[in-house]
């Protein structure tokens, strides 16, 4: 029979064994510097985190109500509770009563015409009609819903 020469068995040295072992925590620091490399650029940054909280602020701000705005709601806001009322087409209770030829107006809201010294009746409505920010000056014919009972 023919006998083939075996393999001796590989020793590992001491220096072998450090140089695996350093080349494994090469690979493992290598490893988390990536990582924390990759985490750093996914992270904001303090200037980014800073302007997207102005961002946030300046939305807030811009989609929040104004005291006005707030005030004029309350004020235009129908009595009774938040059912909607329909405008009446003739506009006043005086007009509504001469177009139907009846002694009371109807049911749905009307307007009161608001007459002022300064007011050019020719000129006719003002086309802000209720919401108009220079009453005082506006030459043109303002309304106010009109609450009265008749």
């Amino acid at each position: 029979p023919v006998v083939l020469p075996q393999k001796r068995p590989h020793h590992a040295t001491a220096t072998d064994d450090a140089a695996a072992m350093a080349s494994k925590q090469a690979k493992v620091r290598t490893d988390a510097d990536e990582l924390d490399i990759d985490s750093l650029l996914q992270s904001s940054s303090v200037k980014e985190t800073e302007s997207q909280k102005v961002g946030q602020e300046i939305n807030e701000l811009l989609t929040s109500k104004t005291t006005k705005e707030l005030s004029l709601m309350e004020k235009f806001k129908s009595q009774g509770g938040t059912r909607l009322k329909e405008f009446c087409t003739h506009a006043t209770k005086i007009e509504c009563r001469r177009q139907r030829g009846a002694a009371c107006a109807c049911d749905k809201l009307h307007f009161r015409r608001i007459i002022r010294a300064h007011t050019d009746e020719s000129l006719g409505d003002c086309s802000f009609l209720n919401t108009c920010f220079h009453v005082d000056t506006c030459k043109f014919v303002h309304y106010e819903v009109d609450y009265s009972r008749e």
